[in-house]
């Protein structure tokens, strides 16, 4: 008996560089297709579509149940993601820590949505808080194999040095010391980048600058102005 497919919920079709590319969020998989086979692609709305597909085109079938796209009619799909989040959420072999070094930034976007505190930042105190919270967590925790830092705010850059290089420092050293795999990812505007401070970051694992550009240069430096002889876009694109 055969098995009767259905389409995936989580498919797409993106229009992409004169291109069309299907793509699919729950296996993170896309195939480019010419019109043609979009337009096929779009046709498939129930099993008996799905079967007439076999054989109209029998490789474009196989290729959309390899990849996600056609999965088992009697799979739940939700229940699926359900359980992936389940397991993520009791993985003990992780661990992700956010840090906001301070809730103030050096910019002013009219759409941000965080406070702008003046002056705030962690002090000294905080700080070997905060060391003393990992030193707890990778001693405490038996399975632990990868430990994550996410760098946020406010813009965590402001206070670099005071905050961000010991706290990367000693991470990296008691991680070191158990045999702990230690990355890092940044959440920043990018304009305090320094030759130096970006020589420092190669010590470490960094898995990700998330940069904001707001258009192009003209729309970018509307809102991210710094002063009328600097752009923030020509210094990011400089980094």
């Amino acid at each position: 008996m055969s098995i009767i497919m259905k389409i995936s919920q989580f498919n797409n079709i993106v229009f992409y560089d004169n291109k069309n590319f299907i793509y699919n969020s729950f296996s993170n998989k896309f195939i480019g297709v010419d019109n043609t086979i979009s337009e096929l692609f779009k046709t498939l709305k129930t099993s008996d579509d799905i079967a007439e597909l076999t054989k109209i085109h029998p490789t474009f079938y196989n290729s959309l149940i390899k990849n996600g796209f056609l999965v088992n009619k009697e799979l739940d799909e939700i229940e699926e993601v359900k359980k992936i989040s389940k397991k993520i959420d009791t993985d003990e072999s992780h661990y992700s820590l956010i840090v906001n070094p301070t809730m103030n930034c050096n910019f002013k976007c009219w759409y941000c949505y965080e406070s702008h505190v003046k002056g705030s930042k962690m002090n000294a105190d905080t700080v070997s808080k905060t060391c003393a919270l990992v030193s707890n967590i990778i001693s405490t925790k038996k399975e632990l194999t990868t430990f994550h830092i996410s760098w946020f705010g406010g813009e965590p850059l402001m206070y670099y040095k005071e905050v961000i290089a010991p706290i990367m420092a000693y991470t990296q050293k008691i991680c070191n010391e158990n045999n702990i795999f230690f990355d890092a990812q940044f959440t920043t505007n990018g304009f305090l980048f320094t030759d130096e401070i970006i020589e420092e970051l190669k010590a470490y694992n960094i898995n990700g600058f998330q940069i904001t550009l707001d258009g192009n240069k003209k729309s970018h430096d509307k809102v991210r102005y710094v002063n009328a002889n600097s752009s923030d876009i020509d210094h990011l694109i400089s980094i």
